[in-house]
This record gives C-alpha cells, sequence and structure tokens, in this order.
C-alpha cells in the first residue's frame, strides 16, 4: 500500500513539474509578442513574473515531494516514536502540530524569498520584515489556539464515535460557518476598515449590488496596500440571513 502511495505521488509530481516547465516555456515565447489589454512593458513584466514564480514554484514542488518521501517513509515513525504522552486526544493534537511546525519551517524560506525577493523586485511588496514577523506571529498564534480547538474537538470524535465520519462532518460543517461569519473579526487582527466615501465608486458597486438581487449592508476600505501594491475586492457573505453584508475593497 505505502509503495502505490509513493508512485502515486511520484507520477502526480512529475505531472506537475512537467505542465509548470512547459508553461514556463510558453510564458517565454509569449510574453514579447504584442499584448492586447495593457502596454508591451506591463505586459513583460507581467511574463517576467509569472516566469520567476513558475521556477520557484518547480523549486517548492520538488522539496515538497522530498519531504513527503521523508514523512511516509521514517518522518511518522519517529515522530511517533518522540512523543511519550498516554492520553490518545493529547497525542494526537501534539503529533498533528509538530508534523505541521516542522512543515512550516520548511516552508518559511521560500515564503520569504517569495516576498523579499520576488515580490519585491517587481514592485508589489510593500511589507517590512517587522510586519512579515508580526503577521507570522499572529497568525501562527490564532491556528495554535483555534487550530488545536480543531483538532482536539475531532480527535475526540474519533476516540468516541464509531460513526465519526457523521460527527466529523457535522463539526467541521459547523466550524466552517462559523469561520465564515467570524471572518471579519479576524481579519480585523491584520487590517483596518473604514466605510467607503461616498461618490461614484460606492454608487456603482451599490447600483451592481441591487441589479443582481444582493443586499448590501456595508462597503468598506481594507487597508491591505500596507502589505501589496496589487489591487483586489471580494465579498463577505452572511450565511444566516442570506445576503452580502460586506463588500471589502482593498486599496
Amino acid at each position: 500500500m505505502l509503495e502505490m502511495i509513493i508512485i502515486v505521488y511520484s507520477m502526480y509530481t512529475f505531472i506537475k513539474v512537467y505542465i509548470s516547465v512547459m508553461q514556463i516555456g510558453y510564458i517565454n515565447e509569449e510574453k514579447r509578442k504584442t499584448p492586447v489589454l495593457m502596454s508591451a512593458d506591463k505586459y513583460l513584466v507581467a511574463g517576467n513574473y509569472a516566469v520567476a514564480n513558475g521556477k520557484l514554484g518547480i523549486l517548492t514542488t520538488f522539496i515538497d515531494y522530498f519531504s513527503f518521501l521523508f514523512w511516509v517513509l521514517i518522518g511518522f515513525s519517529w515522530l511517533s516514536s518522540t512523543l511519550l504522552i498516554d492520553n490518545m486526544i493529547l497525542e494526537a493534537v501534539v503529533f498533528l502540530f509538530g508534523f505541521i511546525f516542522l512543515n512550516g519551517l520548511i516552508a518559511s524560506p521560500f515564503e520569504w524569498y517569495q516576498k523579499f525577493y520576488i515580490d519585491e523586485r517587481f514592485g508589489f511588496n510593500k511589507m517590512t520584515p517587522k510586519m512579515y514577523v508580526l503577521d507570522t506571529l499572529k497568525s501562527t498564534l490564532l491556528f495554535v489556539v483555534i487550530g488545536g480547538a480543531i483538532f482536539v474537538l475531532l480527535a475526540w470524535i474519533l476516540s468516541s464515535y464509531e460513526t465519526w465520519w457523521i460527527w466529523g462532518f457535522v463539526a467541521m460543517f459547523s466550524i466552517a460557518v462559523m469561520a465564515n461569519v467570524l471572518a471579519p473579526t479576524f481579519m480585523a487582527l491584520f487590517n483596518t476598515f473604514s466605510p467607503l466615501e461616498e461618490g461614484e465608486l460606492k454608487s456603482e458597486i451599490s447600483k451592481m449590488m441591487e441589479e443582481v438581487g444582493l443586499k448590501n449592508d456595508g462597503i468598506f476600505v481594507m487597508d491591505a496596500s500596507k502589505r501589496d501594491s496589487r489591487l483586489n475586492a471580494f465579498f463577505l457573505e452572511d450565511w444566516v440571513n442570506l445576503s452580502v453584508w460586506s463588500c471589502l475593497i482593498r486599496s
């Protein structure tokens, strides 16, 4: 069974790398052609950025592959043997945290390189190292507290019910709904929101939402530009009232 899993994942990795290599070659050929929707300079920059990300993606794919081999061959048994805990639920939680923590350590240099070299070189990054560290600490703390509670709940369900898959689904679905409702609260830990000023933009957004039958309970500006110069806009839905209760524009 283990050999089959390794073979399947190896084939998946090979296909993924092959597609990435072909995509990089295609972008390198296309990026110097005459663009349709943007200027030639911006089109070339977009192509170079995609190529840089593609090359980094190939490297991280290989890292993920060798990490996978490590865990399935010796990593899981080694980690399990080092956890001398009698409580099954606590052992499962510590095991998961150990696995995620070690994988995070492996991935962190590549995330840093993506943010402070590739994005910086192409003028997208506005985040400082201090801000990056603070964001990492905040997200890690949230994950430890919330993720730990979820892990404990799932481990308890697995050990307590024969029909654990049913109760596990109910628990995860409930958590997903709650996460959607509390999303703005979590995002407020990293960003500041302020109401969008009256004007043409707000009027057009409100008009567009009315035309498609969505209830608009607020349009806000999020100060994400302190981290990234790229623009974005998105909606948050209220699953209880079945309405769009916040439209957040990243400035």
